[in-house]
């Protein structure tokens, strides 16, 4: 009787520490595609830049479209894995969060050096807490989204 009490709890302090780390997931990733979409308007700017800065790379406008919808698409996939993850509990959602935060971390660690090791070290923390999260949580924590009142009330009576 008090062990349904105990797992519901367990299931509501899980839930909203899933849902706290992936709101705040949600937002960062989000911010962050923004400034791709954005990205996506001054593509010709961006390849005169880089002209200008990096010489020896030689990018085209066309080369410059392909890394700015690439890192699009992968913050829209990170983004999407977090929601299913959150909302419906998929293991999908999980699986599709890391194949996509993954290559935006090593991307930014091989292009940024140690630049702007802050952003970095904030991804990974993101990405080891989700992970902590599915893989210490009761799978059918993931399955619960709204926990009956009703039920507490009967296993605290009983």
């Amino acid at each position: 009787m008090e062990e349904k009490a105990e797992k519901i709890k367990t299931k509501l302090a899980s839930n909203v520490f899933l849902r706290f780390v992936g709101a705040f997931s949600i937002v960062y990733y989000g911010l962050s595609g923004s400034l791709f979409i954005l990205a996506l308007f001054f593509i010709r700017f961006l390849s005169e830049m880089t002209e200008i800065y990096l010489p020896d790379f030689n990018f085209s406008a066309a080369i410059t479209l392909v890394f700015v919808l690439a890192g699009l698409l992968l913050h829209i996939l990170a983004i999407t894995g977090l929601l299913l993850l959150m909302i419906k509990g998929k293991k999908t959602g999980y699986f599709l969060f890391i194949l996509s935060s993954i290559p935006i971390l090593l991307m930014q660690f091989v292009s940024l050096k140690y630049e702007s090791y802050q952003k970095i070290i904030l991804e990974f923390i993101l990405i080891f807490l989700i992970s902590v999260i599915y893989f210490l949580t009761p799978k059918e924590v993931y399955s619960a989204d709204i926990i009956d009142v009703n039920q507490i009330n009967n296993s605290n009576e009983q």
